[in-house]
């Protein structure tokens, strides 16, 4: 007091944190892994929350994803400071599964009966689970993967000859799919007998004249033969120079190869021919004849629009 005298008395002051931390969120996006799973851990949704008295915990709502989270998750994360006070913000983690891809197929596209048909697909897919081969013929099977490669694999053997579409289809972990067709595998047998044929096309009052005849070498197995053929009104004059193989099976034969245009060129040509008398039916003898460059450009088709191995229509 004024004159000196003291005493003393305690009190005593509590002191609140009542301020809640600050929660900053940010967006993520995940790819599913080879198993199919992508995991998170707070932190990585975290973007700088902060309490002037420090933070104790941060919790997602949550930390693991499938197949089934595919897309936009929007996620809850929760900030604790050290003092109680809770904050949360949302953050969305998209999940993606990248769709799987074919790049290319590569098959042995011309083989004798008696050999195996060897397929190979090369796929982009980090999580790849299936792949089946239709081979055309109405017969299908399992394949295998080697995903370090990043190939697939198959093989077949053929009961019969023909000319064959063979589809490669993959499917992920997800149940998303690619598939590819390969146009096409030509199944061979050199035993299975030879064509031979000459006439005319007959075309806007112009006769088109042809002769063929191919079969396979009964030493070397090897295919031979020519084809002559004149486009009157394009003043074509082709003339195979080779035969690079011949398919004959029941009615039909397809036999295909390289050769010139007016002595000059590289073309490429097939022949496909229906013998009429062969099932027994006597009816009318069919062709078709392809003539294409190197770069694709179609020279002579009498049957356009067509795939190549339909079965020919002309008489």
């Amino acid at each position: 007091d004024v004159n000196g005298n003291v005493n003393t008395e305690t009190a005593i002051v509590t002191v609140f944190d009542i301020i809640k931390p600050e929660a900053i969120c940010q967006n993520i996006t995940l790819q599913l892994d080879a198993n199919g799973q992508a995991s998170i851990v707070p932190a990585d949704i975290d973007n700088g929350s902060n309490d002037a008295c420090g933070i104790a915990s941060l919790e997602a709502s949550q930390l693991n994803f499938d197949c089934a989270h595919v897309g936009d998750n929007f996620i809850t994360l929760t900030v604790t400071d050290v003092n109680g006070n809770v904050s949360t913000c949302v953050a969305t983690v998209t999940i993606e599964n990248d769709l799987p891809e074919i790049n290319t197929v590569t098959i042995t596209n011309v083989v004798n009966i008696a050999d195996v048909v060897m397929a190979q697909a090369n796929y982009t897919d980090v999580n790849l689970v299936d792949v089946v081969w239709n081979w055309g013929n109405g017969v299908t099977s399992t394949g295998t993967i080697d995903a370090i490669s990043g190939n697939v694999y198959g093989q077949h053997v053929y009961a019969q000859t023909g000319l064959y579409d063979v589809t490669v289809t993959i499917t992920d972990i997800c149940g998303e799919t690619a598939t590819q067709t390969y146009s096409y595998v030509v199944i061979y047998d050199p035993c299975a007998g030879h064509v031979t044929g000459g006439g005319y096309l007959e075309e806007n009052g112009n006769k088109n004249n042809y002769g063929f005849n191919a079969k396979y070498d009964k030493e070397t197995l090897q295919p031979k033969g020519s084809v002559n053929f004149k486009v009157k009104s394009e003043n074509i004059h082709f003339k195979s120079e080779q035969v690079d193989w011949l398919m004959v099976n029941n009615d039909q034969a397809i036999f295909n190869g390289t050769g010139t245009i007016n002595d000059a060129g590289n073309f490429h040509y097939i022949v496909s021919f229906i013998d009429g008398d062969i099932t027994g039916q006597k009816t009318v003898d069919l062709l078709r004849i392809i003539i294409w460059d190197e770069n694709g450009q179609v020279y002579y088709d009498n049957q356009v629009g067509a795939p190549d191995v339909a079965r020919a229509t002309t008489q």
